[in-house]
């Protein structure tokens, strides 16, 4: 009996033993999992702390930025930025030129013990002036505007062989010598004007030439057969006329936007041709017969031919225009508008014909021949107003001056 009591004891003691190992295991799991816990409580909230002082210091970049970008001084005003509280924290920033184009941006941000920075690199572009160009502005013309005063003006001699009837008001000039000869017959229209100047002579070397004028005026003045020199007469020194330069350049643009350049251009159209755009450029000589409509101007010399009938696109532009080459007229053309030539080859005219509602403007000699019809009939009081077509308006912008953030650090 003492033996099985004491086995029993023995076997009781050994579960206690292990009882108390297992409570030992238990409790010190739960204590390591407690401490796991707490240990990742602890670094989550420094984490989010710090996140948060993050956030604050970008903030603090993005404030600072946006101050700078309206005020490019402020990078040398360190008060500026002062350290502000934001979201329970606060950022302080700073400001430093690295070059004179380029700027860094550093802010320091903190919340609750916790510190992070934030930093971007900036380049500033300056504001910059460049010219645009707007085609058909309605502004003010390139160039220009032009008169012509006289329905005659020329930088040379004329001399005039045949008839014409000038309209009332009209102007006749010359800076050379005016030499009416043959049958040649000037005369103003029924109760009009016509005044008849010349900066050398006005004379009549024929006895059949005859001569009607309101005013000649002329340093010498000369009459073959009296009588046949109508008109007041005035002795004396006459000023030049100058003769305007009508700068042609912006016709050549309008006409190659409208694709009417060409080389050596002659045309003789069934019907009426009206010239797209307006205005046609021939690179060398031009012919015209026919109907034709537009702003016709070459680089050397134009023929009118026989009938050939032109009327202008626009009253503002030359009907007929070249530079550098004689414009030759024959036969029964009729023009509507200014002929134009700065050429010192002149303009030969024989034959007929009428310009109407214009003027003929050479700056070399003028050679006329033949039975000639009105000349500026229905010239505007005061004469023609020559405008250059605006095809591009040339325009002075300044871009806006800009600080941009070239990268995140």
């Amino acid at each position: 009996m003492h033996t099985k009591t004491q086995k029993r004891s023995r076997r009781s003691g050994s579960v206690l033993i292990v009882s108390l190992c297992l409570s030992l295991v238990v409790v010190g799991g739960a204590a390591i999992v407690y401490g796991y816990a707490s240990q990742q409580s602890t670094l989550g909230t420094k984490s989010l702390r710090s996140r948060k002082a993050k956030i604050i210091a970008e903030s603090g970049v993005n404030h600072s930025y946006n101050k700078l970008r309206g005020n490019m001084a402020l990078k040398n005003a360190p008060d500026a930025f002062p350290q502000t509280a934001l979201a329970g924290g606060a950022y302080n920033t700073t400001v430093q030129e690295v070059v004179s184009n380029r700027l860094w941006l550093g802010s320091v941000g903190t919340y609750q013990g916790m510190s992070a920075g934030a930093k971007v690199d900036l380049r500033y572009y300056p504001s910059l002036e460049y010219e645009t160009e707007t085609e058909g502005s309605a502004g003010p013309p390139l160039y220009g505007p032009y008169t012509v005063a006289h329905c005659l003006l020329v930088g040379g001699n004329v001399n005039w062989a045949g008839c014409g009837q000038f309209i009332e008001g009209s102007y006749a000039h010359a800076d050379g010598v005016i030499n009416l000869n043959g049958t040649a017959d000037w005369a103003k229209a029924t109760n009009g004007a016509f005044y008849v100047s010349s900066c050398a002579k006005v004379a009549l070397d024929s006895a059949s030439t005859i001569l009607k004028a309101t005013e000649i005026r002329a340093p010498v003045i000369y009459e073959k057969k009296a009588g046949t020199m109508l008109g007041t007469k005035v002795v004396g020194a006459v000023k030049a006329v100058a003769i305007p330069d009508i700068q042609l350049d912006p016709f050549y643009q309008r006409a190659a936007q409208n694709g009417q350049v060409y080389t050596n251009w002659s045309c003789d159209p069934v019907g009426t041709y009206a010239v797209p755009g307006g205005v046609l450029w021939s690179v060398g000589t031009m012919s015209i017969k026919g109907t034709v409509q537009g702003c016709f101007i070459a680089t050397g010399e134009i023929t009118i031919n026989s009938g050939a009938v032109i009327t202008p696109a626009n009253a503002a532009w030359p009907t007929i225009a070249t530079r550098d080459g004689r414009i030759k007229m024959t036969g029964q053309a009729d023009i509507t508008g200014l002929v134009y030539t700065y050429s010192a080859a002149g303009v030969d005219w024989q034959g007929g014909g009428n310009i109407r509602d214009g003027a003929l403007v050479c700056k070399g000699p003028l050679y006329k021949g033949g039975n000639s019809g009105l000349i500026g009939f229905g010239l505007p009081p005061g004469g023609l107003t020559i405008i250059p077509p605006t095809t591009s308006a040339k325009q002075k912008t300044n871009t806006v001056a800009k600080l941009v953030i070239t990268a995140w650090q």
